[in-house]
């Protein structure tokens, strides 16, 4: 299997493998995004050129894997009671 790493897009983090996470950044990265632009009379909805910081991915840190799998365990702790 390969490594994890972190894909952040937005405030949201997901948990893949290198392959997986590089797979969807290529793809969200190269798309174009709605967004908005400052007119005269306001703001407007509008479709904006792709852009490469909608996500990036971080590295899976050892400490922060030993952090996650400790709350995980207190998780099930907490449910068994």
């Amino acid at each position: 299997m390969d490594e994890e790493v972190i894909l952040n897009v937005g405030s949201s983090r997901f948990l893949l493998s290198v392959s997986e996470a590089m797979e969807v950044a290529k793809v969200l990265n190269s798309c174009q995004t709605i967004g908005s632009k400052w007119l005269k009379n306001g703001s407007v909805t509008c479709v904006q050129k792709p852009s490469n910081d909608v996500c990036f991915i971080a590295p899976m840190t050892g400490i922060f894997r030993m952090e996650l799998d400790s709350n995980e365990r207190a998780i099930e702790l907490e449910n068994k009671k």
